[in-house]
């Protein structure tokens, strides 16, 4: 699946598969928390599997994109960890709730508040920008992704050239 949403990505860019995966995200939670029905119920948690499968190779291209060394090396371990962590607490909290619908808000929410401050936060992938010939857009993004990972000034105007 990585390889599939790679290249859909390299298509319609890193920003708008992560607000894909939040629109999976929040439909599935739709689905799962506000209908009766099992079937509606069984749609929503397999959006959120989706949402899963999705969202792991959009961050880990994105970050390899505007991430340099050392930074970049650290950002698949700190994905992991994550991931590790947050199973970790769901294991734990799946102890807490009585309700299945509570555990899924909290998880949900887990979710969703840190992808909408990376989609708002970080620019667009600089391959996509080329790609689709936004220059402009590019030469800024790429600015402000040396100023993000601390470039000097040559090594900026040398990824600028």
């Amino acid at each position: 699946m990585a390889f599939f949403f790679g290249i859909v990505q390299d298509l319609f860019g890193r920003k708008r598969m992560i607000m894909l995966c939040n629109v999976l995200s929040v439909s599935g939670f739709a689905l799962a928390f506000f209908f009766e029905p099992l079937g509606f119920k069984v749609a929503g948690l397999l959006c959120l599997w989706g949402f899963m499968e999705m969202i792991s190779p959009a961050l880990g291209l994105l970050s390899n994109e505007l991430l340099v060394n050392p930074v970049r090396n650290f950002s698949f371990i700190f994905y992991t960890v994550s991931i590790c962590l947050g199973g970790f607490l769901g294991n734990f909290l799946t102890t807490r709730f009585a309700r299945y619908e509570s555990l899924l808000q909290v998880i949900f929410w887990g979710y969703t508040l840190p992808l909408v401050l990376v989609v708002v936060l970080s620019p667009e992938s600089p391959y996509f920008l080329l790609k689709s010939g936004k220059h402009d857009q590019l030469r800024a993004a790429v600015t402000r992704i040396g100023r993000i990972n601390r470039l000097s000034p040559e090594q900026l105007q040398k990824a600028l050239v």
